[in-house]
Formats: C-alpha cells, structure tokens, sequence
C-alpha cells in the first residue's frame, strides 16, 4: 500500500525494539494500543506509519488516529482498539484522564517520552509480548532496522522530534526489565545505544522507509512459509458446514517449535482470519503479492535487505565495493545499495495479474465472438 510519510519521525521518539514489540505484539496480536503525544501531527503519523508494518495484514480493530473527548467510549470496546490522543495540557482533559486511569488491557506508549505503560504489570506486558515473537526472526528485524538507523543518522529512541522540542532521552523498555531471560536482543541493543554510536553526518541520506517495510515483510514471509497448504477449499456445502477457512491447528504444529506459540495467537486473531477470506474468496492483490514475496523469499540464494548478501556501498566517486565491514566505517557520501523483496516480487505480481486480465479479457472475446457466429447462422437459417 502507499504511504507518503517519513520513518524518521517515528524512529526519533521510539527505540527500536519498542516499535517492533508494537507492531509484532501489540497490533499484529490485537491489543488496545493508545499513542499520546503533545504534539499533533506526531500522533498522526506514528499510528499511520505503524499500521503500515503490518502488511500483508490490514488492522480490523476500530481504528481512530485522533481521539476526542466525545469518542472516549471506544475505549471501553471489548477486544482490540488502535488510537491517538493528542495531549493539550489541560488537566482535566483527554489525555491527562487516559494516563491517569489507563483502560483495562490498554497498553499506552507516549511518543514524547518513549515509555510504554499499562493499565497491569507493564514489565510482565511488555515481556510476554517480547518473547512471544520468535527469536530469529525477531532478531533479523532488529538488526535490520539497527543497520537502517545507523545510515541515517539516527539514534532511536533519543532524537529530537522537531526543531521545537528536547530530545527524548527515556528508553521504552527500561534497562532493568532489558537484563531478564529472553531480552538478549533488546540488552545488546540497549548497551550499544548512545548518541555517539549513531554518528550525525551531516550528508547522510533520509531514512530508507521502503526498507523499513520491506524488513517487517520479511519477517511474515520468515513465519508464514507454508501457509497456503492449509487453506481449506470452499465446496458446495461450505457456507453451511461451519468449518474454518484454515486448519490453524495443522498450520502450528507443523511450524517449527520456537514459532509455534507466537503462531498460535496470530492465527487466532481477526485480522488474519480477514486476510486468509480474502485469499480464499477472491484473487486479492495483496494477497497475491504476499504470495510471490513467499515464494522467492524462502527460494532466494542471498538475503534481502540492509544486510543481505548483495549490498553494495556507493562510493561518492561512483566505485563500488562489496560491503563487509563494520557499518561505523560508512563515511560521509558513501550510500549502500540494496535488494529489497518487494521490488522483486511487485513486477513478477503485476506481469501475474496483467496475464490473467489479459486471459480473462481473451475468452471474454472469444465468447462474443461465438455468440456473434451463432446469430449469424441463425440469420442465415432463418
């Protein structure tokens, strides 16, 4: 889908493993999520850009990115709700009475601070949520956007967020909660994180958005490979027999075992039931590009991405070299150059469709052009 807004943005007041346990933990798996931030068009933007990361899934819950005062019920809606309440100050306002008395399930992230709270535990949230997502994956990802980060210029989480405003310096996920079992990736992350390990260089490229997508992608294709086996076929009986539209049971227990809890949850959730009718009822565009980014990603001899096997680092003088070193090393005027997954299976997907309109629009032809000849004949014997 098209999106015409900046990650920078985002990635300035969020630290890395905050938006991935986000989109992966919290959207992906149906929580209610509320942004808040003091600034409105932030608010705006980062629940945009986050539900952008979940293709090939869309959000079914009710969805509402500026929450007003005359709309707060919603809150109290059973199941999963996604908005953003702008934070004018006022005391007695919106916001100040959503932080103050945070809805039951609610997980709150504040854009201006960073911090994720909740209306429970928010260490045992955050944590549950964190290493439900599979490991390897989940660590790609934030490798990923780490290497993404680090050619913008930017330190996630500690940027300012305009030229108005202080920087954010509060991490979401504290370095306490970090250093428990099953936070490897968000500790190493966290004790590398400085303002001087994400060097500002003034000729740095604007952060790869496209890229950032692509690598959400990647992780879907990563979990999901496999997932058409288990469709189930509609027959004569189906809209009467009650069955499923996909054997969820199947799909999990023949998913690797470190896959298979996070799996469980996602394949229960009405978004991805959504997405599974869409592929089974008619030829989805989305659902055929996920398809073909599933195919070549799980058929593909080199990686994709930031870090795949084919990157290239353009030198300002226009040479080019293989890139296999410290990804501190880029100087000012060197861009890498990558592969991303979408751009390889988009063609392959439009030439797909454009010979199946091409197809169907020749047997529609063909047909009138049989019609025709029997209204001839008939003429003819008439």
């Amino acid at each position: 889908p098209l999106l015409d807004l900046p990650f920078d943005r985002l990635f300035a007041c969020l630290d890395i493993p905050t938006i991935v346990v986000a989109v992966l933990g919290f959207l992906a798996l149906e929580r209610k999520v509320i942004l808040i931030s003091t600034h409105q068009s932030l608010v705006l933007d980062a629940c945009e850009l986050l539900r952008a990361l979940l293709f090939p899934f869309e959000l079914c819950a009710p969805y509402v990115p500026r929450l007003t005062a005359p709309f707060i019920s919603c809150l109290e809606f059973p199941g999963a709700t996604f908005v953003g309440i702008y934070d004018d100050g006022d005391v007695h306002g919106l916001a100040a009475g959503v932080r103050t008395n945070i809805p039951e399930e609610a997980v709150l992230i504040d854009l201006d601070t960073g911090e994720v709270q909740s209306s429970g535990d928010r260490f045992e949230v955050v944590k549950q949520c964190w290493t439900l997502i599979p490991s390897g994956p989940r660590s790609s990802l934030v490798s990923e956007l780490d290497a993404l980060c680090r050619d913008a210029g930017i330190a996630p989480g500690q940027e300012p967020l305009d030229s108005q405003i202080d920087d954010a310096f509060s991490a979401t996920i504290p370095s306490s909660m970090i250093q428990t079992q099953g936070y490897d990736d968000a500790a190493r992350y966290h004790s590398n994180k400085s303002i001087h390990h994400y060097p500002h260089r003034p000729q740095c490229e604007p952060m790869d958005g496209r890229a950032v997508r692509d690598a959400f992608l990647r992780f879907f294709c990563s979990i999901l490979g496999g997932y058409e086996r288990s469709l189930v076929v509609p027959d004569a009986d189906f809209l009467i027999s009650g069955n499923e539209w996909f054997d969820a049971q199947g799909f999990v227990s023949s998913a690797p075992s470190d896959f298979a809890p996070y799996l469980g949850s996602l394949v229960s959730t009405q978004l991805f039931q959504s997405f599974v009718q869409k592929r089974t009822e008619a030829s989805d565009l989305q659902c055929v590009l996920f398809d073909e980014c599933l195919a070549v990603y799980h058929s593909a001899p080199t990686p994709y991405g930031r870090l795949g096997g084919d990157t290239l680092e353009m030198q300002s003088n226009g040479n080019q070299a293989n890139y296999h070193e410290e990804l501190n090393n880029i100087g000012a005027g060197a861009q890498a150059v990558y592969s991303l997954l979408i751009d390889q299976c988009a063609a392959e997907t439009t030439m797909i469709m454009d010979s199946t309109n091409a197809a169907a629009t020749t047997t529609t032809t063909g047909s009138h052009q049989h019609q025709h000849q029997h209204h001839l004949l008939h003429s003819s014997i008439s």
